[in-house]
């Protein structure tokens, strides 16, 4: 009986951990998802939705940290004046 009632509060706990998770994910609180969605990882290694979130943390994680495209330098006032004045 003890040990039933140990894997049902472990159940619990995974659950909770997930349903933070997914609460972070919602708002977009990546480093939230990462720790909760790891920590369901460590009660169960086998947990799909803890992995889908850390895959999803890891994959919103890079799209975060890619730098965005560099601007296109504007033309210098000689420049401009060549394409106005090409005739």
């Amino acid at each position: 009986m003890v040990r039933a009632q140990a894997i049902f509060l472990r159940e619990q706990q995974h659950d909770a951990l997930l349903s933070v998770a997914r609460g972070c994910g919602h708002i977009a609180r990546w480093s939230c998802v990462w720790h909760k969605a790891g920590d369901a990882l460590l009660i169960d290694s086998s947990s799909k939705e803890a992995q889908r979130l850390v895959t999803l943390e890891m994959h919103e994680s890079e799209l975060a940290s890619a730098w965005p495209p560099a601007p296109a330098d504007a033309p210098t006032p000689d420049e401009r004046n060549l394409a106005i004045n090409h005739h």
